[in-house]
């Protein structure tokens, strides 16, 4: 039973909609960056710390302390895990201030595919 003139429209629109945000999450995935090494470490040494802090707010019964040491805690793995382009960790390493990123060519790769799917649609 074919479809509806209103049923094919939202399918398309649906369609057109996935694809968006397919090549949304294919422009924003993680290819291109890196981690920060001595992010990463500076945070290794925060989550210690902060552990250290916990035993010693355990140690003394000192809520504060373990407060103030489960906030070094996720400071600290909050910091260990940020990451950073390529362009800006070798600005980083350099010295250099980092610099805008020109906007990417999603619409044109959209495009293609929009093309290919109505090419094979219409075959």
């Amino acid at each position: 039973m074919p479809l509806s003139e209103n049923e094919q429209r939202l399918l398309e629109e649906m369609e057109r909609n996935l694809y968006r945000t397919e090549s949304d999450e294919v422009s924003t995935s993680s290819h291109g960056r890196t981690w920060d090494r001595r992010a990463v470490v500076v945070g290794a040494l925060g989550v210690v710390g902060g552990f250290a802090l916990l035993l010693l707010a355990v140690s003394m019964k000192l809520v504060i302390v373990g407060v103030l040491g489960f906030l070094v805690v996720v400071g600290g793995v909050v910091w260990a895990t940020r990451r950073i382009d390529d362009a800006q960790q070798d600005q980083h390493l350099n010295g250099a201030a980092p610099r805008k990123h020109a906007p990417s060519s999603s619409n044109s790769v959209f495009d293609r595919l929009e093309q290919r799917w109505n090419d094979r649609r219409n075959d």
